[in-house]
């Protein structure tokens, strides 16, 4: 979760995660084998994908906030970023070790596997393009600069994480000659910089499960600045046994819904039932955490665990780019 480009404050605690059964049907191994099934081709695999969507629930309703909101002024139905790039920075010591350089590897493929499956097709309608990410190329390791990263925010600065994650990126990217976003840049098209931590080092150890995403501003101690960029920090957590997926459910998840409102430059006026109290005004937080489904992309079909974000067209939470045959998940418990 983050606030609005213009008021942000951001946080996102992993929530429970569903679970998913899939049968499967194991040949006789005493009658002829079939031959294997032809390499899928991706463009058939997005053929065959549709979008789950689940209703608000009774008495929840959720409208675009233009106080909270990025509006193109030259379209008010333009809100969201519109052709981004995607740059991972691993930060801390461990992902330079062979266990970690294996973990780096996965959680890059899965980044992909999201970008590819169609899961933020339901960001067109904020006018949303497409996301520029090459696992192979797009990334560092930075095991020295340091970070730290609050968690809980206090009330009294909501600020800090994004004043830090700027100031990490700003030196981290100067140390390795990458050029950093400027004033009069087009935040549309900019890049989107994601913070992987490693969850050993001091500064972060207590960020586990826990992301947000926040604009790079023109100005870090103004927050009505000007946006150049993004940025989301997702704290990997080695230990964490949440799913078929292990260690890697909750780090997709949580990947996922922090790109999935980075993108949107959206901002929700958020009315819930019985008296609750938004957790987030953002179109992946409060009953979008409920739902989760599987998506499975990429030349490996590796399976990858995400959740719904809040679509303005639908009035319900969606996770499109899901396999037709995938049924809907039994939302998670509070």
């Amino acid at each position: 979760m983050r606030s609005s480009l213009r008021n942000r404050q951001a946080r996102t605690v992993l929530p429970a995660l569903g679970l998913l059964v899939t049968l499967g049907a194991f040949a006789d191994a005493q009658r002829p084998q079939p031959r294997p099934a032809p390499r899928a081709n991706p463009a058939k695999v997005r053929a065959t994908t549709t979008t789950l969507r689940f209703a608000l629930p009774p008495g929840e309703s959720l409208t675009i906030d233009p106080a909270r909101s990025f509006t193109d002024p030259t379209n008010p139905n333009i809100h969201a970023m519109g052709n981004p790039r995607l740059f991972f920075v691993f930060q801390g010591p461990t992902w330079s070790s062979p266990e970690g350089r294996a973990r780096l590897g996965v959680l890059l493929r899965a980044a992909k596997d999201i970008l590819d499956s169609g899961y933020l097709g339901g960001l067109a309608q904020y006018g949303f393009g497409k996301v520029t990410f090459n696992p192979a190329t797009d990334f560092l390791l930075e095991p020295r600069v340091p970070l730290t990263i609050v968690n809980p925010l206090s009330p009294n600065d909501p600020n800090a994480n994004q004043r830090a994650l700027q100031a990490f990126l700003q030196k981290t990217l100067a140390l390795h000659r990458l050029p950093l976003p400027r004033p009069g840049d087009n935040w549309r098209n900019s890049t989107i910089y994601v913070v992987m931590g490693d969850a050993a080092t001091p500064g972060t150890k207590g960020a586990v499960r826990y992301g947000e995403n926040d604009p790079w501003r023109a100005d870090p101690s103004n927050p009505n600045s000007a946006s150049l960029a993004e940025m989301i920090w997702a704290g990997f957590d080695a230990g964490q046994r949440r799913g078929p997926g292990g260690e890697y459910d909750g780090t997709t998840q949580l990947f996922a819904h922090e790109l999935a409102e980075a993108i949107s430059g959206i901002g929700l006026k958020v009315k819930l039932p019985g008296g609750r109290t938004p957790d987030g005004y953002q179109i992946a937080d409060n009953d979008a955490a409920l739902h989760t489904a599987r998506l499975t992309a990429g030349a490996d079909r590796q399976q990858v665990l995400v959740q719904s974000y809040f679509s303005n067209a639908d009035q319900a939470f969606i996770i499109p780019g899901v396999a037709s045959t995938q049924k809907k998940l039994r939302p998670a418990r509070r």
